[in-house]
């Protein structure tokens, strides 16, 4: 064998691996960006479980939105409906969440007088957006809303999601949270303004 026949020898037997390496170096990023969106991953034995994101999320809406609970009702109409179906259908529980949440941010943006249609609000950017333009929320908050409409859209989207009673009702809570706030800083800039 000289060294020609050897170099194309390697070069036949490295251009698989080298492909596969190079393929996994261009798609790790995006499929490491959804890890945390997965419920549940399974591969022959292998069980692995990624509810964290939302657990994550509750924690530091939990921090962030500390302020909400002032002067609001401990639980929403309706919040307790949302917590007793996530034990039924925990993909039905975030879904209602998601939009008893755009209801709810649609009539505060009214009463601050920001003209705003459901479709619009349907737009991915558009509902933190109005939220911080009418001071109902700041950008972190914002930040975090646009989060959990992303968990949101995976749960409603993926054609098998395994989600758990858990994950469910911290994602309703979390969102409820989101509702408590924006209400009682919308009663405040009404307050502010002198009327209802």
């Amino acid at each position: 064998m000289d060294w020609l026949q050897f170099i194309a020898a390697m070069t036949a037997s490295l251009a698989w691996p080298f492909a596969l390496i190079v393929l996994f170096l261009l798609v790790r990023r995006p499929l490491l960006a959804r890890v945390p969106d997965l419920e549940i991953l399974e591969w022959k034995d292998f069980r692995f479980r990624f509810g964290r994101r939302v657990h994550e999320l509750a924690a530091q809406a939990r921090r962030e939105l500390v302020d909400a609970d002032a002067g609001t009702p401990l639980t929403l109409e309706g919040e307790d409906h949302r917590l007793q179906l996530a034990e039924i259908s925990p993909r039905a529980a975030i879904l209602e969440a998601w939009i008893e949440l755009e209801v709810a941010a649609m009539n505060a943006l009214r009463r601050r007088g920001v003209a705003v249609t459901r479709q619009e609000l349907q737009q991915p950017a558009r509902l933190a957006d109005a939220l911080i333009n009418a001071d109902l929320l700041d950008a972190s908050q914002a930040d975090l809303l646009s989060q959990l409409r992303r968990l949101r859209n995976a749960a409603a989207h993926a054609s098998d999601p395994k989600i758990t009673v858990d994950t469910a009702r911290e994602f309703v809570g979390t969102v409820a949270a989101f509702e408590r706030l924006i209400a009682a800083r919308t009663d405040l800039a009404m307050a502010a303004q002198g009327g209802d």
